[in-house]
């Protein structure tokens, strides 16, 4: 697991030596650019290059990393079917790094799966991400696709990186998106479940709960949210993750931040648990800037696997982060009243 560093807009991250020998421990202290204990984002001559990065250049990074992927989807005789159509259109940095870190917990399992040795481990933490940011994780997701297409014995990838212009970050996590859901063809994990959503909640609950205990250490907030229905759907589930994030802009707007455009759905339009994990990934973003409003520093805690989940399930787990969520400001003024007494 990565330890989260706050200062100069970039993450501090746990890196453990492979132990093949002196050669293998060279090139990783070349790539990571510090000894054994961290991948340090950045050294501080890159600092001037690094505020020039656009979302255009992390875009390409990624457009290589697609490559790769459908090599391997061809080498195996895979056509995917059309991706899932992102819904939003007004994303930032810290969510298109959010669904970077979801690719590569999927790409982790996915290497595990070859018996290959795995990458790190990425959180998110409270902090104002850029480009640049985003742009080390989509270094890492290529390098360690290229180490997959090597392990594989495929045909030589020629690797023609793009250009692209007028990007957003919208586009990166687009594209993100579609690199999460073509590793998880290759892992057979093709469709997401119910039993993949629920962990996403309960990181986003776990989220909500420590920004309320950062308000109030004594930690005077109630847990006892209302029990959801069984039988309910991903719409239904969907629907709530809506209101998560309308209760999210609520809070934003009480504390003077731009709020997130929450995207239409059209009443017949059909969902699906794949669609209800970007909500999970975009409302952990979320609470990741009220934490940095806060002022509260934890990272979001990795996801814990589950099996036989229910919609109702990860339904209810998102009823408790609206719960924990609506209790915010009554705890703020609370700790307001009591130091005035």
């Amino acid at each position: 697991m990565l330890t989260p560093r706050l200062p100069q807009n970039l993450s501090h991250r746990r890196f453990i030596p492979h132990p093949r020998g002196i050669s293998m421990l060279i090139a990783g202290l070349l790539f990571i650019g510090i000894s054994g204990l961290a991948i340090g984002a950045h050294a501080p001559s890159a600092w001037a290059e690094e505020s020039k990065t656009t979302p255009d250049q992390v875009y390409s990074v990624m457009d290589l990393s697609e490559q790769i992927l459908q090599t391997l989807l061809q080498a195996k005789g895979i056509e995917p079917e059309q991706d899932l159509r992102l819904m939003e259109f007004n994303l930032s940095p810290i969510h298109a790094y959010q669904m970077a870190v979801a690719v590569i917990d999927l790409l982790i399992d996915y290497e595990k799966e070859l018996g290959l040795r795995p990458m790190p481990n990425v959180v998110a933490t409270p902090m104002d991400y850029t480009p640049a940011d985003v742009k080390f994780l989509a270094d890492m997701i290529l390098a360690e696709l290229q180490r997959v297409l090597s392990s594989l014995s495929v045909a030589d990838f020629n690797q023609y990186p793009s250009r692209f212009t007028a990007k957003t970050p919208t586009d990166v996590f687009d594209i993100s998106l579609s690199l999460f859901v073509k590793i998880g063809i290759l892992a057979d994990r093709e469709r997401i479940t119910p039993s993949q959503v629920y962990p996403q909640m309960v990181r986003a609950a776990a989220d909500v709960r420590s920004i309320l205990a950062h308000i109030d250490p004594a930690r005077r907030y109630r847990i006892d949210a209302p029990v959801s229905p069984g039988g309910l759907t991903p719409a239904d589930v969907f629907a709530e993750c809506l209101k998560i994030r309308a209760d999210i802009n609520d809070l934003k707007e009480k504390m003077g931040l731009s709020v997130l455009t929450i995207p239409n759905i059209e009443t017949d339009q059909k969902l699906h648990p794949a669609d209800v994990f970007i909500q999970t990934q975009i409302i952990i973003a979320e609470l990741n800037l009220l934490k940095m409003a806060t002022g509260t520093i934890s990272a979001t805690p990795l996801a814990v696997p589950v099996s036989k989940k229910s919609p109702s399930d990860a339904h209810q787990q998102a009823g408790m982060v609206r719960y924990l969520l609506k209790q915010i400001l009554s705890l703020q003024e609370m700790k307001k009243t009591l130091a005035g007494q």
